[in-house]
């Protein structure tokens, strides 16, 4: 299973994780937990510690540093063993699309010429009272296919389909945006969380990699018993989809071009 816990900052995401862990998981499950503001140590007083079978509890500074936890601590241990053998958590996904866009950032910072358009930019914002920020000095020099590539190709990505294990994440969610202006969110999206009325943060689409069955029965669009695994359709194939799986019929809708879904039987992933 790949679950993704979603909800506002205090809302119990972290203290959740920690539940299953030390009520549902079996004591010969091993368990990582790769964490971004340390929330999972300090939910662990609650329940007198982290059981045995916690092989690791990290808290990376850097993109690099959580694909290097990945990559010499875990992919080791699971490889070759059963689909379902292991539980990785990752607390607070949307701060590691953060890691990622900080280690690209320091990457530009080291190169002379970005280093002083940064420091004209601070004194034009700060001459016209803008905010200075990081984020406003490398305006113009965020590469987001390179940003993407570092947080979903180095980390994410290999966390979901090169292991065979279960993936807990959470993320912070916020209200979904409607109103005018360039930050709305897209139909697509906003239609998918609507009933929730908010949506994760992080990497646009990053929750579309996770099979949240808590959240698609709540929208009324799988049974429990089905099996549903997602994927983002760049070369616009999806609409093919029934030459593979001859129990899913996929359409698009007629008005917005957005495909749906209808699970006669369950797929096993073979």
């Amino acid at each position: 299973e790949t679950i993704l816990v979603s909800g506002g900052g205090g809302s119990g995401k972290s203290t959740w994780v920690l539940q299953m862990i030390h009520d549902h998981v079996p004591a010969n499950q091993p368990i990582w937990v790769i964490e971004g503001e340390r929330k999972i140590r300090g939910a662990a007083t609650l329940f007198g510690g982290f059981p045995e079978n916690v092989k690791g509890v990290y808290n990376p500074l850097t993109i690099k540093e959580a694909a290097q936890i990945v990559n010499e601590e875990i992919i080791p241990v699971v490889r070759g063993k059963p689909e379902g053998y292991g539980i990785v958590v990752v607390d607070m996904l949307n701060l590691f699309w953060e890691k990622a866009q900080a280690d690209f950032h320091e990457v530009l910072s080291q190169d002379t010429d970005i280093a002083e358009y940064m420091q004209m930019k601070m004194e034009e914002r700060k001459s016209k009272g803008q905010s200075q920020t990081a984020a406003n000095m490398f305006e113009g020099f965020t590469e987001w296919p390179i940003v993407k590539a570092m947080h979903n190709k180095n980390f994410l990505d290999i966390l979901l389909q090169d292991i065979p294990s279960h993936i807990i994440a959470t993320a912070t969610s916020r209200e979904i945006r409607t109103d005018s202006g360039n930050m709305n969110d897209k139909p697509d999206r906003a239609a998918m969380w609507a009933q929730a009325g908010e949506l994760p943060e992080g990497e646009k689409y990053s929750d579309s990699k996770f099979i949240t069955c808590m959240a698609l029965q709540r929208l009324g669009l799988i049974d429990p018993q089905h099996r549903i695994w997602m994927t983002k359709d760049r070369s616009r194939t999806l609409g093919k989809i029934g030459a593979y799986f001859s129990d899913v019929l996929c359409s698009p809708d007629e008005e917005s071009g957005i495909f749906d879904l209808w699970i006669e039987a369950t797929s096993l992933r073979s």
